[in-house]
Parts: structure tokens; sequence; C-alpha cells
């Protein structure tokens, strides 16, 4: 069962949609209904949300024992909240909007079966920790908006091979991809303008490092004592 909240819904009880077991997908169309807090708990069929600004402060209480798979962010949302999916061990897939300009500290940490991002352009700012963990995902593609990657952004996502750098990304910060331990060839952009100590730390199939960029100082033990780096 789907279920679309129209507009003129302006507040939803607690526990009103509680444990109904055949609601699979969730649409609120007004950004400003006010959500009570275990309004959609133990709905364990419930796999997918389309989420507003109202939902993700409370997005643990409101859909506590929910297993959700997959969100997408709608267009009001300019940042993704500290915490707000911190161990949602069963999100798979998450879609973020060109609205949203930072994702903010821990917003996604340990969500151990994240496979799937999509950013559009539009995201400046990967805070500290946001994705540490997601041991899962396997691929990013980041937009050309984004400026700044912070420290240990995306440390110890072990199956993490293939990242593409677009032309924009000025700060690589420390220890952002430390300990992931799939990947094996990174190019980054002629935008880079700096990449702090440690950031691929613990990177043992890091073996190529190739430089469009001018850069030429290096702090210390950023890549593997193995890594092959190339200036173009």
């Amino acid at each position: 069962t789907d279920i679309s909240i129209p507009d003129n819904v302006t507040e939803i009880g607690e526990y009103a949609f509680s444990e109904c077991s055949s609601l699979v997908n969730i649409t609120i169309q007004n950004s400003n209904t006010k959500i009570h807090n275990y309004a959609f708990s133990n709905c364990e069929s419930l796999s997918k949300i389309s989420a507003s600004n109202n939902l993700l402060p409370y997005f643990k209480l409101i859909f506590s024992k929910c297993k959700i798979t997959e969100i997408i962010f709608q267009n009001n949302i300019t940042q993704i909240p500290m915490s707000s999916f911190f161990d949602e061990s069963s999100l798979t897939t998450i879609i973020i909007p060109s609205s949203v300009t930072k994702i903010c500290e821990r917003a996604f940490w340990r969500c151990k079966s994240l496979t799937n991002i999509t950013f559009h352009n539009g995201i400046i700012q990967i805070d500290m920790r946001a994705f540490c963990g997601c041991s899962s995902l396997k691929d990013i593609t980041f937009p050309e908006s984004l400026k700044q990657i912070s420290e240990s952004a995306f440390e110890l996502c072990s199956s993490l091979s293939n990242i593409t750098f677009s032309e924009g990304i000025e700060i690589i910060g420390k220890y952002s991809f430390s300990y992931c331990g799939s990947l094996t060839n990174i190019t980054f952009p002629k935008s880079l303008k700096k990449i702090e100590e440690c950031a691929f730390l613990i990177c043992p199939s890091l073996l190529n490092a190739t430089f469009l960029s001018s850069l030429t100082e290096f702090e210390s033990c950023i890549f593997p004592k193995d890594c092959c780096i190339v200036k173009i």
C-alpha cells in the first residue's frame, strides 16, 4: 500500500499509522505538516519515503522499528542534519537533490547497507564522518559544486573501489578516505588546492594517484608508501 498525505493535512499524531504492516511507500506533500514521534513506528513493510524538512530532525523516532531502504529528499531541503540517519542499517539508497548544500556531521555514519548515493549538483560541503563506516558503498561520483570533504567523511568505507572527483573540489580533509581498503586508482582534478594529512591512510590497494592540478606540497602520510604518484 502507498500513502500520499495531501497538502491540507497539518498534523499527524503519535502512532497514527503505527503497525500498518502493509504500508510500503509514503509521500508527505506539505513540508510544514507537523509529525509526532512514532507516527509510522513498526511499519514492517515500509521501505521507501519521500523526505522533507519536517521529517529529518526526528526521523529515528517517527519511523522507529521500520526498515527504510530508500530515501528521496525533497527539493525544499538545504541541509541533512547531524546524525539524522546514524546507524540506519537497512538503508541502501539515497538521492540528494540540488537544493542540499551541506551534509552535516555523522549524518549517515555506519549505514552499513548503503550502496547507492546520487549527488545532484548543488552540494558544497560534506562534514566530518558524514558517511564513515558505510562499508557496502562501492562507487561515488562527486558533482562540480562540491568544494570540501571534511575529516573522516568516508573513513572505513571498506568496499569503496571507485571515486570520481569533478572539477570543483578544493579541499580533501584529513583521514577522509582512510581505511578504504578497496581503492586502487584515483585522479585529482585541476581545482584541487589541498589534501590534508592521512587522507588516504591504510588504503593498501591504492597503487596510483594522478594529479591534474599544480598541487606540489603534501602533508604527512597522505598515501600508502607503495602508491605511485603521477603529476600531469
